[in-house]
C-alpha cells in the first residue's frame, strides 16, 4: 500500500523503502502500525492517548449508536492507570423525518430534535487495561486488580459493575447504569429495578477543570468512624505525563461537572477548527 512504502517502521529501524516493495507481509504489518497506516485502522488506534480519554468525535457516535445499534464498548490494549477507564458521551436522539408540507408525498426534512434529552442516551466506552499500574513494582502492577462485569437480564439490557483493588490498597466498587441498545439508558419497564438501584452516573463523567472522574470508593465504617462514598478523579499533563489524583464528594463532583451544553460547544469547536 502507498502508507506502507512511505511509512512502515521496522524492527532494525529502516524504512519500508530500505528493504524494497516486495517485502513479504507488508501490508499485515503496516495494518498493525499507526504511522503504516496512516493513523486509521481498528488494531492499535484508540480514544486514549497517554492514559486519558479524547473525545469521541459525534459522527462517529452517531454512527455506533443509532446506526449499529451499539450502546458499549470494552477494549483494552491500551494503559489507563491503576482502574478501569470509563467514558460516557452524550448521544442525540434518533432523527426523525417528517414531510416538508402537508403532503405525504412531498420531500422529508430533518426534523431540528432537541437536545435536551441527550442524558437518556450514551455510549459508554470502558478501557480495561492495567497493565501499568504501578511503575515501582517489577511487574508494574503492584497491588492493582480490577474485574469488569456485564451483567443483566439480556444482552439487549444490562449493566456493567467494576470493581477492584487500587495501587494504594483502598477498595473501589461501583455500577453504571443498565443500557438497552442504541445508547438507551434503561428504565423499569425494560429491566428489573434491582439492576437501577445503587448505580451511578457520575463515573465517566468530566469536571470542569479537565478532570474525569475514574472510580467510587464506597461508603464504610472504619476505625470506628463512618466515612462517606468518594469519588476519584485525575487526569495526565500532557506535558509530563505525571498523573494528578483527587478526591471529593458526590455533591462537590454535580457542582463541578461539565454541563451537556458546554460539551456539545467544545466539540463544535474541535470539528469546525481549522487543520494545519
Amino acid at each position: 500500500s502507498e502508507a506502507a512504502s512511505l511509512s512502515l517502521p521496522l524492527y532494525s529501524g529502516g524504512s519500508l523503502k530500505s528493504y524494497g516493495v516486495n517485502r513479504p507481509g507488508q501490508s499485515l504489518m503496516c495494518y498493525q502500525s499507526s504511522p503504516g497506516s496512516l493513523k486509521r485502522n481498528v488494531v492499535v488506534e484508540s480514544f486514549v492517548a497517554r492514559g486519558m480519554a479524547r473525545d469521541i468525535p459525534d459522527s462517529v457516535v452517531k454512527y455506533l449508536t443509532n446506526d449499529g445499534g451499539l450502546s458499549r464498548m470494552i477494549a483494552g490494549h491500551k494503559p489507563v492507570g491503576d482502574c478501569p477507564l470509563v467514558l460516557h458521551t452524550p448521544v442525540k436522539p434518533h432523527s426523525s423525518l417528517r414531510p416538508s408540507s402537508g403532503n405525504a408525498n412531498a420531500p422529508c426534512i430533518d426534523t431540528d430534535l432537541d437536545t435536551s434529552c441527550w442524558n437518556n442516551r450514551i455510549l459508554e466506552t470502558i478501557y480495561a487495561d492495567t497493565s501499568f499500574s504501578d511503575s515501582r513494582c517489577k511487574d508494574s502492577r503492584g497491588l492493582a486488580v480490577s474485574e469488569v462485569i456485564i451483567e443483566g437480564p439480556s444482552e439487549d439490557a444490562n449493566r456493567v459493575r467494576v470493581h477492584g483493588i487500587l495501587r494504594s490498597g483502598e477498595k473501589f466498587d461501583y455500577a453504571l447504569p443498565p443500557l438497552c441498545t442504541h445508547g438507551d439508558i434503561a428504565d423499569a419497564k425494560s429491566i428489573s429495578l434491582d439492576f437501577i438501584s445503587n448505580t451511578t452516573d457520575l463515573i465517566g463523567r468530566k469536571m470542569e477543570d479537565g478532570f474525569i472522574v475514574r472510580a467510587l470508593i464506597p461508603a464504610r465504617h472504619e476505625g470506628g468512624k463512618f466515612h462517606g462514598g468518594t469519588y476519584i478523579m485525575d487526569k495526565v499533563d500532557p506535558k509530563s505525563r505525571q498523573i494528578e489524583t483527587k478526591y471529593l464528594e458526590e455533591s462537590l463532583v454535580r457542582d463541578r461537572l461539565v454541563s451537556t451544553a458546554t460539551q456539545e460547544v467544545q466539540a463544535n469547536s474541535k470539528s469546525q477548527a481549522p487543520q494545519s
